[in-house]
């Protein structure tokens, strides 16, 4: 059987600890990035959901990995990527494994839906209020692409689907 999310906990970016309980009830939207690899150019989009949804209760998190060869560098200088380069203002936790033979207990957790591990950057999974992801996609489909959206405005309360 899944767990849910809320089991786990990431260190962010700016070094603190948070247990992704703060979350309960809320959905959240979390994708593994690289900030110079071959889907940076949806960091943008990411953004842009992140500014779009969440005052209806929408968390965004970002996950920096250099797994697949777009992450490479010091912490000071990926956060600088994604705070100056980018611009983006989602939560960011400090880079992790989510794919290969030993991805972090979350990737385990969220790739437990459809039982297949991360292939790429820009994987994103939809987690509902109760922890569970229902739903994820690949790279190809981008942060504003209608099945994606759709997929938010579902778990999204304040959107009364």
């Amino acid at each position: 059987m899944e767990e849910p999310v809320y089991n786990h906990g990431i260190d962010t970016i700016d070094g603190d600890h948070l247990g992704l309980a703060v979350f309960r009830g809320l959905p959240i939207l979390i994708v593994n990035l690289g900030s110079k690899g071959r889907f940076a150019d949806q960091i943008a989009d990411v953004e842009y959901l992140h500014a779009s949804f969440a005052e209806m209760g929408l968390a965004v998190v970002g996950v920096p990995s250099d797994d697949f060869g777009g992450e490479p560098g010091e912490l000071d200088r990926i956060k600088d990527r994604y705070r100056l380069d980018h611009r983006a203002t989602f939560m960011l936790s400090r880079p992790m494994r989510v794919g290969g033979d030993r991805p972090s207990p979350l990737f385990r957790t969220l790739t437990a839906f459809r039982s297949a591990p991360v292939r790429s950057d820009a994987e994103k999974f939809v987690v509902d209020g109760e922890g569970y992801v229902v739903e994820r996609f690949g790279p190809d489909v981008r942060p504003r692409d209608k099945a994606l959206l759709a997929a938010l405005k579902f778990v999204l309360p304040t959107l009364g689907y």
